[in-house]
């Protein structure tokens, strides 16, 4: 699975560009032996071709955000290193699990504007 940019959607289809939510950045700590070591942040949008779907998006924001953030926290516990590149792929599998439990497969594209690592 290729995690779309943004900017590839945008360039590829005209009606999803017009139908994007964006998300706050969500952050959760990074656990390395036991100790936290540091902060992954990801910051996504939602995309989705049914424009039917936005306002069942918008109000469910508050769900999404709590799915994705445990979705996330999983994923920085077991998967995520400081000494390691983040597998951006990998981080738009977990959230567009999250996302597909919410509103079914292919509803819905998450786009990953940014993921990073601060160690602490």
């Amino acid at each position: 699975m290729v995690v779309p940019t943004i900017a590839e959607s945008e360039e590829g289809d005209g009606d999803l560009r017009e139908n994007y939510i964006e998300f706050q950045p969500l952050s959760v700590t990074v656990i390395q032996n036991a100790r936290i070591s540091g902060v992954l942040t990801v910051t996504f949008t939602l995309a989705t071709k049914n424009p039917s779907l936005i306002e069942k998006i918008k109000h469910l924001r508050p769900r999404v955000r709590s799915e994705v953030h445990h979705k996330l926290a999983r994923l920085a516990a077991t998967r995520i290193s400081l000494n390691q590149p983040i597998n951006v792929e990998l981080v738009g599998k977990f959230i567009q699990s999250a996302v597909d439990q919410i509103f079914g497969e292919h509803e819905v594209e998450v786009l990953i504007q940014l993921a990073a690592i601060r160690p602490l």
